[in-house]
């Protein structure tokens, strides 16, 4: 079968107390609302979760489902998520261990995530997958930071009025300006490259 595997981190300095960032980490409702275009469609009683991703690209939308078991560590302060699913229409099959742990910065009204990702993609998307996937993840995985980053800032910001910040709407996982941002990225970074190799060749000319 086609398959692919992507492997991806991401760090992410925020600003809010250890145990503050944590009880958010913990809470699937509101790091859901963290993922443009995810939701949470069903609750079991061992925890795991019935959970929606919908992506619109250009004219068509495509919508995948799966579940999700989550494992927490409160002693490690490690946060644990297995995802296995799929499209409507059984064309692509995608499965996602994702790994948080969270720890104090050297600031106490800071703290840093690393979040380690391995994603596997049979089937349809699998080709995308091993071409422009890498940057299409790197980007939603730094989307998702960035929102996380914003919905701490906000419950820092009412800590003393005793104010919960919860999910806000969904927003919808716009694919076309997702891949347009990573295509964007991945131009960078092969231009980095280029004046890299040009610098090198230029040194050691000059040597």
């Amino acid at each position: 079968m086609n398959t692919a595997s992507l492997k991806l981190s991401q760090s992410a300095d925020l600003p809010g107390q250890f145990d503050r960032v944590w009880a958010i980490l913990t809470d699937p409702n509101i790091v859901v609302s963290c993922v443009p275009g995810a939701a949470i469609t069903a609750t079991h009683e061992d925890g795991s979760l019935d959970g929606s991703l919908v992506s619109k690209l250009g004219p068509t939308t495509v919508q995948f489902r799966g579940t999700v078991a989550l494992q927490f560590d409160h002693e490690t302060r490690v946060a644990r998520l297995e995802a296995r699913g799929g499209d409507a229409g059984g064309r692509t099959k995608a499965s996602a261990t994702i790994s948080c742990s969270a720890t104090s910065s050297e600031e106490a009204s800071h703290t840093t995530i690393e979040i380690d990702a391995l994603l596997n993609v049979s089937g349809g998307l699998a080709a995308f997958a091993r071409t422009g996937g890498m940057h299409v993840a790197r980007r939603m995985l730094l989307e998702f930071s960035t929102n996380l980053s914003d919905l701490v800032a906000q419950q820092a910001g009412t800590a003393g009025n005793d104010a919960k910040i919860g999910p806000g709407p969904a927003k919808s996982l716009n694919g076309a300006r997702l891949l347009a941002h990573a295509l964007l990225d991945a131009l960078r970074g092969g231009f980095r490259n280029v004046l890299h190799r040009l610098k090198t060749e230029k040194d050691r000319r000059n040597r």
